[in-house]
């Protein structure tokens, strides 16, 4: 790559991350991973109910408890 496309690269992603920092990226990030998380446990649930209609409850037993 010659100089100059290094140099707008380089520019980019200073660019890039000057504007995750000013918009305190970080912080929203780690609340899309805490929400994602804290909705794990109600999709897990959503997921059991709806294979219910679809595979025998006792089958579903049997195999979440292996």
């Amino acid at each position: 790559m010659s100089g100059q496309v290094m140099a707008r690269l380089f520019s980019f992603l200073l660019r890039v991350l000057r504007g995750f920092r000013r918009n305190q990226g970080l912080l929203l990030s780690g609340a899309v991973a805490y929400y994602t998380l804290l909705s794990v446990i109600p999709m897990s649930i959503l997921a059991l109910l709806v294979l219910t209609h679809f595979i025998e409850e006792s089958l579903l037993f049997q195999t979440l408890s292996t």
